[in-house]
């Protein structure tokens, strides 16, 4: 199989995996209020012109207007610490890539006037061989009640 037609697959696999966005049962819809979305995430696979290897490169959007944020009196800032989890599996559902990562969101009091207009923006690159595989991304915000 040549180059192009794997990564092509690679390509198809990403944007349309099941997993990428988690879903509420449809049984208990009807009991929950609609939650907004914690972070938006754009998945782009581009081919490698010196390696066999294509990279994904994740492009994630967290809006502020999603988090809650709380004073930090000793540094005079408002802060939110995020968690997140990227895994990657391949078609046989082995685990290709497996990374946690911590977030902390700091804001001045100017900032903080304005946060429903800013996002932080995260890029993270993986490498990946020719083949099928499955991205789930997982986030949390740490400091809610």
């Amino acid at each position: 199989m040549n180059k192009l037609k794997i990564f092509v697959i690679l390509i198809i696999a990403v944007f349309f995996s099941q997993n990428l966005f988690s879903q509420d049962d449809e049984d208990n819809a009807d009991l929950k209020l609609p939650e907004k979305k914690l972070f938006y995430i754009d998945p782009l696979v581009f081919y490698g012109k010196d390696t066999v290897k294509g990279r994904l490169d994740l492009y994630i959007e967290i809006p502020y207007s999603n988090l809650s944020f709380k004073k930090n009196q000793s540094e005079n800032t408002f802060e939110t610490a995020l968690d997140y989890t990227i895994n990657i599996s391949n078609a046989s559902k082995e685990v290709y890539a497996n990374f946690i990562y911590m977030e902390l969101i700091k804001n001045t009091n100017e900032e903080q006037k304005n946060v429903n207009d800013m996002s932080t923006f995260i890029i993270k690159q993986f490498y990946l061989n020719p083949g099928i595989y499955t991205l789930k991304i997982t986030m949390r915000q740490k400091n809610t009640a």
